[in-house]
């Protein structure tokens, strides 16, 4: 076995793109087209989940070996990943959860998970006059969270908040999913790499709440993907 930090740098960067394209191309768009609730959609959404988390274990080496420790760089890169890759397990988590007396039931984890959505995102949010876009990034995670927190504490909860909860998170998922894809493979402007996906999360999410357009998530969910594998094929064929 070989101990050249470079070959296996080199390795663990095929493995992370041989397991990165059909999380995020094949998977994601199976578990937004397939019938919610159903067999294909169940598994296609928990092997999407499995998938981002391998991602974000192998994309941390990353981080922790291109970054300085505690830099602004690596502060940013490990609480948007964290925070990013979180989202598919945290949707998946709120459709298991229930609505007693008006309130979202909440376990000493979904406490412990909310507490540290909002400890990262304060971190990005800080980081608001280093890079401006990551500090908009933070803040639209802390409205996911509080979103969930609202339910969780205040009441008023009802029998459709956790698939609304679920559709939040699995959105916020994808469009990071996406976000990384266009940090990493082309060549654009900073701001439109990590700012415009959010956008499109935004309005999406902010959509969500309404039961006619709602359907229309998973489509222009899907229409977004294939702008950018759109891109990344122009990129590599100019």
């Amino acid at each position: 076995m070989s101990d050249d930090p470079a070959l296996f740098a080199d390795g663990l960067r095929l493995v992370h793109r041989c397991l990165g394209w059909p999380t995020i191309f094949v998977l994601g768009p199976l578990a937004l087209l397939t019938r919610k609730g159903g067999t294909l959609h169940r598994r296609a959404g928990i092997a999407y989940v499995v998938g981002m988390g391998l991602l974000w274990l192998s994309g941390s080496w990353f981080t922790f070996a291109h970054d300085e420790l505690f830099s602004w760089r690596f502060k940013r890169d490990f609480a948007f990943n964290l925070l990013g890759a979180a989202q598919g397990f945290l949707g998946w988590r709120a459709v298991r959860r229930r609505v007693v007396d008006g309130r979202l039931t909440s376990g000493i984890g979904d406490a412990i998970a909310l507490l540290l959505q909002f400890l990262l995102a304060g971190v990005l949010v800080a980081l608001v006059k280093k890079d401006p876009v990551v500090g908009w990034l933070g803040l639209l995670f802390a409205l996911i969270a509080v979103s969930e927190a609202r339910a969780t504490l205040r009441g008023g909860a009802t029998s459709a908040t956790p698939m609304r909860l679920h559709v939040q998170r699995m959105v916020a998922s994808y469009f990071y999913a996406l976000t990384v894809v266009l940090i990493v493979r082309l060549d654009l402007p900073h701001v439109v790499k990590w700012g415009a996906p959010s956008l499109v999360a935004l309005t999406l999410l902010a959509c969500a709440r309404k039961p006619g357009v709602a359907r229309s998530i998973p489509r222009a969910s899907l229409v977004a993907a294939a702008l950018v594998g759109a891109l990344l094929a122009w990129q590599e064929l100019r």
